[in-house]
C-alpha cells in the first residue's frame, strides 16, 4: 500500500522516529533509500525503571522466557532498526554511547542533536496579572509548574512530598500539576494542601502557554528523559527551573542556567533535597533571576528549533 509513495529517482531519505515504522523502513530500504533513525526513548529506562544491572542479566541471558519479554524484544527490535539505518541521531551522549556498546553500532554513522523549540513570546508583568485574576490566582502567589504525564517516572510523586512541606511556609505557595494520567493515585497524598495544589488535567497548547505565563518557576524531577520539550519550553520563557540530575540534564549547569537536585541509583531525587531546592528557589529572587536568565541564554544558544533543523540537514547531507 505505501510502496507507490516510494520512488527510485534521485536521492532519497526516509526519517523514521519510532519502533512502529519498522515496516515501513523494510519498504524503503527496497527502493534503495537511505534511512535515518532517530532515537526518542531510553528503552532500557523505561523497561527496567533505571535498573542497569536488572537490563545487563536480561540482555545477556540465554533464558527464553527472558528473552521473549515485552522489554527485551522492542529492545532487540531497536537494535536491528539501528544496525539497519544509515544515519542514527541521539538526543544525548548517554544514548549515543549505549547503542554503541550493546547495539554495536559504529560511532561514526552516529550524531547528537539535542531537540530545538521554535521561541515564545515574552511575558508582560500586566499580562500575567491579568492571566492569573482570570483563573482565579492571586498577584502574590508564587506557582511552581510541573507539565507531564502523572507516572512515578516523571518524579511527580516525590515532587508532591517535597511540595507538601514548602507549602507550610505560606498559603500563597501554590502548585500547577499539568498532565493527564490517574490522579486518584497522587490525591489521597496531598490532603493536608489539597487548597494549594492544582490539578489540571491534560491541556492544549493554546491553555498550556497561558499557564507558563503566570508560573514563577518550573520543577521537572523526572527519572528518565532524552531532551525534554517542556524543558525547553520553560526555558523560552525564561522561568528558572528545578531538574533532578540525570544524564539528559548534564547539559544544564546546576547553579548557573537551573537548579539541579541529587537523584538516587534509581534516578528519584532526594525528598529533603527537592524541598530545600524549591525554598531556595522561592526566598531568593536574585538567584531565581540570574538562573532563568542565563537558561534562557543557553536555550538562545543551543536549543531553538532552527538550530536542531540545520544539524538535522547536516546529516540529510552526509
Amino acid at each position: 500500500m505505501l510502496s507507490k509513495y516510494f520512488t527510485i529517482e534521485g536521492y532519497n531519505i526516509l526519517h523514521l522516529n519510532s519502533l512502529l515504522q519498522r515496516t515501513i523502513g523494510d519498504v524503503a530500504k527496497e527502493y534503495e533509500y537511505k534511512i535515518v533513525l532517530t532515537l526518542h526513548v531510553s528503552l532500557w529506562r523505561v523497561f527496567f525503571n533505571n535498573n542497569k544491572q536488572s537490563f545487563i542479566e536480561k540482555w545477556n541471558s540465554h533464558d527464553l522466557a527472558d528473552q521473549k519479554s515485552v522489554g527485551m524484544l522492542s529492545m532487540r527490535e531497536e537494535e536491528r532498526m539501528c544496525q539497519a539505518a544509515d544515519r542514527i541521531i541521539c538526543l544525548t551522549e548517554e544514548s549515543k554511547d549505549f547503542i554503541c556498546q550493546y547495539y554495536a553500532i559504529d560511532e561514526h554513522k552516529t550524531t547528537i542533536i539535542p531537540n530545538g523549540l521554535l521561541m515564545s513570546n515574552a511575558t508582560g508583568k500586566n499580562e500575567m496579572e491579568d492571566i492569573r485574576r482570570s483563573l482565579g490566582f492571586a498577584t502574590a502567589d508564587f506557582i511552581f509548574i510541573y507539565v507531564g504525564r502523572l507516572i512515578e517516572q516523571k518524579g511527580i510523586g516525590v515532587l508532591l512530598e517535597a511540595f507538601k512541606k514548602i507549602a507550610k511556609r505560606s498559603g500563597s505557595i501554590k502548585l500547577l500539576v499539568v498532565g493527564s494520567g490517574n490522579t486518584d493515585m497522587f490525591l489521597p497524598r496531598i490532603f493536608e494542601c489539597c487548597g494549594q495544589i492544582t490539578f489540571t488535567g491534560y491541556q492544549p497548547a493554546e491553555n498550556l502557554a497561558q499557564l507558563y505565563k503566570i508560573a514563577n518557576c518550573g520543577v521537572m524531577p523526572s527519572t528518565t528523559e532524552q531532551s525534554s520539550f517542556v524543558i525547553l519550553e520553560m526555558l523560552s520563557r525564561k522561568l528558572p527551573v528545578i531538574l533532578s540530575d540525570i544524564d539528559a540534564f548534564k547539559k544544564f549547569e546546576n547553579e548557573k542556567h537551573v537548579t539541579s537536585v541529587k537523584t538516587d541509583d534509581r534516578g528519584y531525587v532526594y525528598i529533603d533535597l527537592l524541598y530545600k531546592a524549591m525554598k531556595h528557589v522561592f526566598e531568593d529572587a536574585t538567584y531565581r533571576n540570574r538562573i532563568a536568565g542565563n537558561g534562557h541564554q543557553l536555550f538562545l544558544e543551543q536549543y531553538q528549533a532552527s538550530t536542531m533543523a540545520e544539524k538535522t540537514f547536516d546529516v540529510y547531507k552526509k
